[in-house]
């Protein structure tokens, strides 16, 4: 009786280690990935910023006229993440819509060892 009592606390003891440390393995996972989205988000904005300031330039008109969309779902960039090595989008601006397509330049944030993109400059600007 004793053994078996013995034996129930050990599996008991390996239950609950087990159970901690799922715990603190995902507190670990979940708060990295929350550093990863906060890291890609401001790069996000960075980008809408950069490319703002690029079609502005060539288009010679004011940042305020100027909206980005994405060109698979047509939403708004400031509600998603940009930062991929395929970087286009859609313009619309005061006197029409545009289609933009961008070089690139990696970044990577050494921090948290994320690989992302950022416009250098205009590739293509297309009048729809």
């Amino acid at each position: 009786m004793k053994k078996l009592i013995e034996m129930i606390f050990s599996i008991e003891c390996l239950i609950f280690a087990l159970m901690v440390w799922f715990f603190l393995w995902s507190y670990t996972w979940m708060t990295n990935e929350s550093k990863e989205d906060k890291v890609k988000s401001l790069q996000t904005y960075e980008n809408i910023k950069i490319a703002e300031e690029l079609i502005a330039k060539e288009l010679n008109k004011d940042i305020k006229n100027i909206k980005l969309f994405d060109n698979r779902n047509g939403i708004e960039l400031n509600d998603q993440k940009w930062v991929e090595e395929d970087m286009n989008c859609n313009v619309k601006t005061d006197d029409g819509k545009y289609k933009v397509y961008f070089n690139v330049k990696k970044i990577v944030d050494k921090e948290m060892n994320i690989e992302m993109y950022a416009p250098k400059n205009i590739e293509k600007l297309v009048r729809e």
